[in-house]
This record gives structure tokens, sequence and C-alpha cells, in this order.
């Protein structure tokens, strides 16, 4: 009876020493896994931090998109400033033109004179 206590003790013995081996895998591929929620954890971070480099590219274009508004403000202001220009050089042409009418006149008038 002695004996086959013992051996009884021995087979719980050889189980629990089994199931430590199977926790021991276990814990193992836990130790995997939380190493795996790491590396996870660090694409995350990696993915945050392009989210905040997208917003600051987003904030620039917006940026840019009010300079151009601006410069498309500015341009429309100079055509019309070449606009009014163009105006004044064709008024500016058109008194031109009366002068050389009156040159000639004047041109004729002297002929006239000379020839009296």
């Amino acid at each position: 009876m002695g004996l086959d206590r013992l051996d009884v003790g021995l087979d719980k013995l050889g189980n629990l020493d089994t199931e430590l081996d199977d926790l021991g895998r276990r814990l193992d591929e836990l130790c995997g896994t939380l190493g795996k929620l790491d590396e996870i954890g660090v694409g995350l971070d990696k993915l945050g931090n392009r989210d905040r480099g997208l917003d600051k590219h987003d904030a620039g274009l917006g940026n840019l998109g009010t300079g151009l508004d601006e410069l498309g403000a500015g341009l429309d202001e100079l055509g019309a400033g070449l606009e009014k220009l163009s105006e004044r050089l064709g008024t500016r042409d058109a008194r031109l033109d009366k002068l050389d009418g009156l040159d000639t006149v004047l041109g004729n008038r002297d002929t006239g004179l000379y020839e009296l």
C-alpha cells in the first residue's frame, strides 16, 4: 500500500510536471504575443507621427491656397490698372494724331506763306 501511494504520488508529480511544461509553452506564446503588441504599438505611434505630419502639410496647403487667392486678387488689380493705362494711352495717341494733323496744317500754311 505504501508503494501504491508512492506510485500515485509520482504519477501526480509527473502530471504536474507536464502541466507546468504546458503552462511554460503558453507563457512563451503570450510573451511572443506581447512582443507583437509592442511592435503594433510602435507602428501606431509612427502612424500618429505621420498623421501629425499630414496635418502640417494640410495646413501648409491651406496657406498656399490663401496666398494664391491673394496673388489672384493682385493680378486682377494689375489687370484693371493696365486697362486704365491702355485707355490713357489711347487718349494720348488720339491727341498725338490731332497734333500730327495740326502739324500738317501748319506745314501747309507755311508752304502757302512761302509761296506768297
